[in-house]
């Protein structure tokens, strides 16, 4: 079942997160694309997370639609400006590529040796707007295509951002902009985001909660440096005093999707990689039968 379909007729969609190879040995990772053959409703492919490079999302994204996968083609605005970004989306169309999520992109770290230099030729919402015009047949220009794209438009989220009215404001702008579902940033505290769901849920948003299953009190603590990410209190306590942390770690994402499943469209998994966790996670929630 595609993304799409998923979108409008299940309950509870899944979707996950694979990093594409840094360099190009693909057997490894399309190895661990298979685990999520079947489980996963989509499988988004980062573009450059952390700003260091990797392979292009479309071309990986091509990749897997040869193997039966639905991929969500990440596309940051960081490292392209319209042309370019106009070119990867009907080159994605044309791949077979029928779902793309629209991010603004980490930024340029200052310990990166390298230092590349960011475009951000447009804002976020100029960005969906443009996709959407690629789909009506024209170009961000005016311009008629000869033939136009058919993408699904996802958008980012943030449901502890430190003003959940300016978040709302901004979702809301992304939906009329042409964003048709949502991946969340790092959920840890349910009932913040439930608090979120209570205020979008009247626009009918389709909103993937993001799921990370913690390993360590150290990485728990790692999480609270990310802007509008909080793990709460007895969480990191619980991390710390663990004997199995992974264990623990694993047990607490399977409770928030507990918690959540109800509220929302469904859960983005984000595991680092680990993909070979997600089947034994999704068990855990109970929303995943061991037949499958």
């Amino acid at each position: 079942m595609s993304l799409r379909k998923a979108l409008q007729t299940k309950d509870f969609v899944v979707t996950a997160e694979l990093y594409p190879p840094r360099g190009t040995g693909t057997t490894e990772y399309l190895k661990k694309a298979q685990v999520l053959k079947g489980i996963a409703d989509g499988v988004n492919v980062t573009d450059n997370q952390l700003a260091m490079m990797r392979m292009a999302p479309l071309g990986f994204s091509a990749l897997l639609v040869k193997e039966g996968i639905d991929p969500i083609m990440q596309m940051a605005l960081r490292d392209r400006n319209t042309m370019a970004m106009q070119s990867d989306v009907l080159a994605a169309h044309a791949l077979g590529i029928r779902n793309m999520l629209v991010i603004t992109g980490d930024p340029v770290r200052e310990d990166n040796p390298i230092q590349p230099k960011a475009v951000f030729e447009l804002d976020l919402v100029s960005v969906l707007k443009m996709i959407r015009r690629l789909n009506e047949g024209f170009d961000h220009w005016g311009g008629e295509l000869q033939g136009a794209t058919d993408i699904t438009i996802g958008a980012a989220a943030n449901p502890g951002a430190w003003d959940l009215e300016v978040e709302l404001s901004k979702t809301k702008a992304k939906m009329d902009a042409g964003a048709q579902f949502f991946q969340t940033q790092l959920v840890f505290d349910a009932d913040q985001f439930l608090r979120f769901m209570d205020k979008i849920r009247p626009t009918g948003a389709k909103v993937l909660c993001g799921v990370f299953p913690l390993r360590s009190h150290k990485g728990a603590l790692k999480m609270n440096e990310i802007l509008g990410v909080k793990v709460p209190d007895a969480l990191l306590k619980r991390m710390e005093s663990s004997k199995n942390p992974e264990e623990d770690g694993l047990d607490a994402a399977a409770e928030l999707i507990q918690n959540v499943k109800d509220a929302c469209a469904g859960v983005h998994l984000m595991t680092m990689n680990r993909v070979e966790v997600i089947p034994e996670l999704l068990e855990r929630a109970g929303v995943l039968s061991k037949t499958i």
